[in-house]
């Protein structure tokens, strides 16, 4: 081999070898555990729609009570901070990746999530006290906690019992874990859909200002994306009451919520482009209006 070439041939090997260490190196800060007891989603449901392990940004801001102040997550810790100030306070730091804080309607309670690379729980933090309990324990998934209107349940999403991601309601008790109840239940579509497989998943629940129900995204009937947009009653088996208001083709990042009059809810949506923006609908379903632009 002449020198030239000899030359050009180290460059090249020494180029995929800085390629295979950088691709290494994303890997190893950005990809995620395999969550063994979540049975269906894969990378790309937890890159879309798990809490973002690795990301330095602020993440979902939760509105305190009295609307003066937000709680929402940064690099694994929980802060708060109020919305006239330009300082954010850390008030939680473990050795778990803590995410998607949900502020309880009385402002005593923040309930969170905590990753611990196998499994996912919801946890409580009493700000009063500074005391940590857990609400879920073990290696199932479980996330979206969204608290009642009257702070007496918390609605969240589990891989419990089977693997499949369906939605709970918890009764909190003194500030600890009560009875439970599945509003969603394992359900088959009849055959394996793209990137969602066969069963159905129901996920991010949001209250009606009333805590009579439930609108939550589920990909019940539907054949592409993580589902449409589902009004449920708040009760065990609620979805076989449910009702499909808006059917679309959906991304994990819909977070839909409910307003407080009751009358429309807000949810995010990449319909009719590439970038996903926040679009209002009716509560009862209808035609949804554009929002942002971008």
């Amino acid at each position: 081999m002449k020198p030239t070439r000899r030359l050009l041939g180290c460059l090249l090997v020494a180029c995929m070898l800085l390629t295979a260490q950088a691709q290494d190196a994303v890997y190893s800060i950005d990809s995620r555990p395999n969550y063994p007891r979540a049975a269906t989603g894969g990378n790309y449901m937890f890159n879309y729609y798990l809490p973002p392990a690795g990301s330095g940004s602020p993440w979902w801001p939760a509105w305190s009570p009295a609307g003066d102040e937000l709680a929402f997550s940064m690099q694994g810790t929980i802060w708060q901070m109020a919305i006239d100030d330009s300082v954010a306070h850390e008030i939680l730091h473990t050795g778990e990746y803590l995410s998607s804080p949900a502020w309880s309607p009385e402002g005593r309670y923040l309930a969170f999530t905590s990753d611990d690379q196998t499994g996912i729980n919801l946890q409580l933090l009493d700000l009063e006290s500074g005391a940590v309990s857990a609400l879920t324990e073990g290696d199932h998934v479980n996330l979206d906690p969204a608290w009642s209107p009257d702070g007496s349940r918390l609605a969240f999403v589990s891989t419990r019992p089977n693997g499949y991601f369906n939605v709970f309601i918890m009764a909190i008790e003194e500030g600890g874990a009560g009875s439970l109840i599945r509003v969603t239940r394992d359900n088959r579509y009849g055959s394996s859909r793209l990137y969602f497989g066969d069963y159905d998943l129901s996920i991010q629940p949001t209250w009606s200002p009333d805590g009579q129900e439930l609108i939550l995204l589920s990909n019940r009937q539907i054949p592409l994306g993580s589902g449409g947009l589902w009004r449920v009653p708040a009760k065990e088996n609620g979805i076989a009451e449910g009702t499909l208001i808006h059917k679309e083709e959906t991304l994990y990042r819909t977070r839909p919520h409910w307003s407080p009059d009751g009358t429309r809810l807000v949810y995010s949506s990449h319909i009719g482009g590439q970038f996903n923006n926040l679009f209002v609908l009716p509560a009862s379903g209808g035609e949804p209006y554009k929002m942002t632009f971008g």
